[in-house]
């Protein structure tokens, strides 16, 4: 957590998605209502994303991992922090240009960019 913007945050609520249809009930519940909504993934931000009222959706849950080695993809849940996410690619012979701190959630990070040391070779990890 973040103690120096934990005061600035507002959130009406917070649903904590178990899946990703409960990420669209609460998204959909939040727009009919007019209410702002705002993602979290790993709870390690630097940005106070709810400094207004609004519907904050905590995907951590999120964790799964579909890997497709026929056609060398994969999709991550955006709950897995940088080093699950890399451990579970690696045991595949696979990895990400992303960040270097493994506590950071990916979903986060890949919105956010997703920098790191192999951006000079394969671009951000958004572009992926």
């Amino acid at each position: 957590h973040n103690l120096r913007i934990a005061e600035k945050l507002q959130p009406l609520a917070v649903v904590f998605a178990r899946s990703y249809e409960e990420v669209v009930r609460a998204s959909s519940c939040a727009e009919s209502l007019g209410i702002a909504v705002a993602g979290q993934s790993g709870r390690h931000s630097y940005t106070p994303y709810c400094e207004t009222r609004c519907l904050l959706v905590n995907v951590h849950s999120l964790q799964d991992v579909h890997i497709n080695a026929a056609a060398g993809t994969a999709m991550l849940g955006a709950g897995l922090n940088l080093g699950q996410a890399y451990a579970l690619l690696s045991d595949h012979g696979y990895t990400i240009p992303s960040g270097t701190c493994p506590s950071v959630g990916l979903g986060g990070s890949t919105l956010g960019g997703g920098q790191g040391i192999l951006n000079r070779m394969h671009g951000l990890a958004i572009d992926q």
